[in-house]
């Protein structure tokens, strides 16, 4: 596996956040690497490109350099895999507490050190994001300005999960050996790396605005974090949907049979992919 590193991060911060991106709009990693640097408490940025065309990533160089972020370009195929973009970008990151999430996610300014408050050598931070309809002009978005005309819009809670905000000990990542990497294209790397945690008997804290009553997720601080409409990432993809089905039904079939606590050789994050110790007829 080729990464290059197209652009580092002048500064540091107490915790880091690592953002893959493929395909995604411009306003929309423009939001969320400007609600980022709102943050009461510094952070490392760390954006992990796996497959954007040239221009995207014109686009990326750009806000790298305007948000002092780390930009890492992650060759890749045609059957890409999220889950090694992710996993290269924590395996360079130098901060004690890390963070994954998706690339059109706006945090309020106290979003990190909230987090930083909850985890724990025991602890998993997953969040609840509120989910930002269609008529917000998205590409209109200016932080700080525009926190007011996104706490004055109606409200609509998606349910939390492992997917979009999971922050973790630098520990407990390496002990998981991050996302799973047999994975292809989109679906099923966060509700596996969700069973593993629960193997490894690490706590679920839910940090966000709740309105759902889970007794094992306690909400802890109201922290607005919102998610950013768009279609569904299944449309922007340059395959045929027989193709398409037949990478979920793998990754399925890798998630429903898998039991060990982690899957991924010791240089996960570093080495080629496809992982040949692990093979699937599925």
């Amino acid at each position: 596996m080729s990464v290059r590193v197209l652009h580092t991060q002048v500064g540091g911060g107490l915790l880091a956040v690592v953002i893959p991106t493929r395909g995604v709009e411009p306003w929309r990693i423009r939001n969320a690497l400007s609600s980022i640097r709102q943050s009461v408490v510094p952070v490392e940025i760390i954006v992990s490109d796996y497959g954007s065309t040239k221009n995207e990533t014109y686009w990326l160089l750009e806000y790298a350099g305007r948000f002092d972020a780390t930009l890492l370009h992650v060759e890749t195929d045609s059957a890409w895999n999220i889950s090694v973009a992710y996993n290269t970008g924590i395996r360079r990151c130098k901060s004690p507490v890390i963070v994954t999430v998706d690339a059109d996610i706006i945090y309020s300014p106290e979003t990190f050190e909230n987090t930083l408050s909850l985890v724990n050598g025991n602890n998993i931070v997953i969040r609840q994001p509120i989910f930002i309809d269609a008529n917000i002009p998205l590409e209109d978005l200016r932080f700080p300005e525009s926190y007011a005309l996104l706490e004055s819009q109606p409200k609509r809670y998606v349910s939390p999960s492992v997917g979009c905000f999971c922050a973790m000990t630098r520990e407990n990542w390496f002990r998981l050996r991050g996302f799973e990497e047999r994975f292809r294209m989109y679906g099923s790397e966060d509700w596996e790396l969700w069973k593993r945690v629960g193997k490894n008997r690490i706590n679920k804290v839910l940090i966000g605005a709740s309105k759902f009553n889970y007794p094992h997720l306690p909400p802890e601080p109201n922290t607005l974090i919102y998610h950013q409409h768009h279609e569904s990432p299944d449309k922007r993809l340059h395959v045929s949907e027989a193709e398409l089905e037949a990478h979920r039904e793998r990754n399925r079939t890798i998630y429903e049979e898998a039991t060990e606590i982690n899957h991924n050789r010791e240089d996960w994050g570093l080495q080629p992919f496809p992982v040949v110790n692990h093979p699937v007829t599925h």
